[in-house]
């Protein structure tokens, strides 16, 4: 994904003076994503800048919500919107710092490509639990810590952003990761080697 963070800037009016959160939601699930950074926004606010993907059916009530909660010396560091298309989604990845999202395997894969360290939180009514099992053989790389939704609590989230942003080694690791497993290059170094043992045969 070729996004760059100066049109980031440009189309989510970005300040870049803290680092910057990207939470998505998905197309199903958002809604507990949604409440839950409604009850820390403030919070999270505080010592981070975030775009909001919020799901199309839900950008109303969660503006609404958002706006009734946050302290407007915070507002400019809040950015909600409820669907980004390919395009602009390649641009929020380049801007962000770190991705909480659901499971699914698209979106684990985008989170790799661009080397973003994340927390996944997987989808309870996914098909044979299917997110839970992206999740954890995802997070075994290093890459990404799994948060259970029915486990997930506010202090608990708050104190492990925190200790991963205090420690930039631990940030780094998680990056390292997950580039290591997106392997971009994998496709072409496959097609070569296809070509190669045609051209040989």
């Amino acid at each position: 994904m070729d996004g760059s963070k100066e049109k980031a800037k440009e189309l989510f009016d970005l300040t870049f003076e803290k680092p910057v959160f990207l939470f998505l939601g998905g197309s199903q699930g958002a809604e507990f994503i949604n409440d839950f950074i409604l009850r820390i926004l403030n919070n999270l606010l505080q010592d981070f800048e975030i775009i909001h993907i919020c799901g199309m059916l839900n950008l109303k009530e969660v503006e609404t919500e958002a706006q009734a909660v946050i302290n407007k010396d915070l507002e400019k560091y809040y950015h909600l919107y409820s669907f980004l298309d390919e395009e602009k989604l390649k641009h929020a990845y380049k801007a962000a710092d770190f991705v909480i999202s659901r499971a699914g395997s698209g979106g684990i894969f985008e989170i790799a490509a661009m080397g973003l360290p994340s927390i996944l939180v997987p989808l309870p009514s996914a098909a044979a639990n299917h997110q839970a099992k992206n999740a954890y053989s995802y997070a075994e790389t290093g890459a990404a810590i799994v948060m259970e939704q029915d486990n997930m609590t506010l202090n608990f989230f708050l104190e492990k952003i925190k200790y991963i942003f205090v420690r930039s080694e631990a940030l780094e690791k998680m990056k390292e990761e997950a580039l290591r497993f997106s392997k971009p290059m994998a496709a072409k170094t496959i097609a070569r080697n296809i070509l190669e043992y045609l051209a040989i045969n």
